[in-house]
């Protein structure tokens, strides 16, 4: 007797993955995890940051004399806490009321510095008791020295000196410009942000995978297509 052999399709259900979607192993869905993480720190890392303005400590003369000055360091130091002589970007002084009354940046003395300030608002710290002061020489007998403590903001706090000849002296403050406020909120650090979009990458990963393993499940017993099949077989 001739036995017909029947082989039958299943039935493809409209919730069946498609044939040419293959299972994705986890390697591959933590693989896909880290390229898109490295995408989100390269994003955090390589970000333009605004570039913060040097500070500028400009002189003002109390007493009615006509002296002009001003220095301007890099805005490295306010979070150092001390102005160091190589953060000094410029410096100028003119009197109008000794002869040659200009001090130039090349004059500025290197003897007094690091001169410490405070990292909330850059201001002068050291004590007035203790002699802390810019010094700018043009000659051994031709120089000048202005104090830079914490009078540095009071009227008729710090004094001024010009020496050669004669001695000619000055009261004043300084004004400040340039340095960040006090209540700045501090940038995250790299290691913060590394976290963040390590953690972010991994999970939109793992969410993937989740799916698509929901995708890829069987819509009935798995035998239920055998079953059928060996109805259809005659005897031998």
């Amino acid at each position: 007797m001739r036995t017909d052999q029947i082989s039958l399709r299943p039935r493809t259900s409209p919730f069946a993955p498609s044939p040419h979607r293959g299972h994705r192993s986890a390697g591959t869905w933590f693989a896909k995890g880290i390229v898109v993480t490295l995408f989100l720190l390269s994003g955090a890392v390589f970000a333009p940051r605004a570039a913060k303005a040097d500070i500028t400590y400009t002189w003002h003369e109390d007493d009615g004399q006509s002296i002009t000055g001003s220095m301007t360091v890099q805005s490295a130091v306010q979070a150092a806490g001390q102005i160091p002589f190589s953060d000094v970007t410029s410096f100028n002084f003119n009197f109008d009321n000794v002869p040659e009354g200009s001090f130039p940046f090349s004059s500025l003395t290197s003897f007094t510095f690091p001169l410490p300030i405070s990292p909330l608002d850059a201001s002068p710290m050291a004590p007035p008791t203790t002699g802390t002061e810019l010094e700018a020489v043009k000659s051994t007998t031709y120089f000048m020295s202005v104090q830079f403590d914490a009078n540095w903001s009071t009227t008729f706090g710090e004094a001024i000196i010009v020496e050669n000849v004669a001695i000619g002296l000055g009261d004043g403050h300084w004004i400040i410009t340039g340095a960040s406020p006090a209540a700045a909120v501090p940038e995250p650090s790299t290691a913060v942000v590394a976290g963040i979009g390590v953690v972010c990458g991994l999970a939109y990963a793992w969410c993937r995978h989740r799916r698509d393993q929901r995708r890829q499940r069987p819509m009935g017993p798995p035998d239920a297509t055998e079953d059928a099949a060996n109805e259809f077989q005659g005897p031998l």
